[in-house]
């Protein structure tokens, strides 16, 4: 539907309140580099996270949070209505693997380790 592309952002992870987490990814795509505005053309990540709650039964409440902004025209007109309604970015399996993801970076967010295998680009 979108083309792949790759998107900066900076990841901030902080203790809301007793057994409430929030990790919230802000791109910087948007950020002006030096006197030019650059900017993704076709689909852009805005502000979006996670808010991580621990439930009494020993699991975790994970809320995902998914702002995207992306130019209609790009998008084959079959699957416009799914991406207006927010169903196009994430499937119900996606849901499911994003709650495995998500109970994985917390608990590798507390433990000080960083989940990913991507090398991070030092800004």
């Amino acid at each position: 539907m979108v083309p792949v592309h790759e998107i900066q952002f900076l990841c901030f992870c902080q203790k809301h309140a007793e057994g409430t987490w929030i990790i919230k990814d802000v791109s910087i795509d948007t950020i002006k580099e030096g006197s030019q505005q650059y900017k993704i053309e076709k689909c852009g990540r805005l502000s979006s996270g996670y808010i991580i709650q621990d439930m009494p039964n020993g699991y975790s409440k994970i809320i995902l949070i998914e702002h995207m902004e992306y130019d209609e025209i790009f998008v084959h007109h079959l699957y416009r209505p799914l991406i207006r309604d927010g169903l196009g970015f994430v499937d119900s399996k996606g849901m499911i693997g994003m709650g495995v993801l998500s109970q994985r970076m917390a608990h590798n967010f507390c433990a000080g380790i960083c989940a990913t295998s991507c090398q991070w680009k030092t800004i």
